[in-house]
């Protein structure tokens, strides 16, 4: 088995292989169970009062208000970039 491989019991004869057809998005399949809202919710409670989004644990910084961390992030993060993964 090489180093990045899946064992072959669990899935994709040894490979991370998903055929298109199966493959749905985390992010659908999550609201099409109706979770969606739910996990929204408890990402934002994450932001404030206190932030803990990252290990730092900015106590007192309300991101929801647009306070900022140690990271220099309010409210709204800018994603430098996006791809499938």
């Amino acid at each position: 088995m090489g180093r990045w491989m899946v064992p072959r019991e669990v899935h994709g004869d040894g490979r991370f292989v998903i055929p298109r057809r199966d493959f749905v998005p985390a992010y659908l399949k999550t609201y099409e169970e109706g979770r969606l809202k739910d996990k929204v919710e408890e990402a934002l409670s994450h932001l404030g009062p206190s932030c803990r989004v990252c290990p730092r644990l900015c106590k007192g910084v309300d991101r929801l208000a647009n306070e900022f961390g140690v990271c220099r992030v309010g409210r709204y993060a800018r994603v430098a970039s996006a791809f499938p993964h």
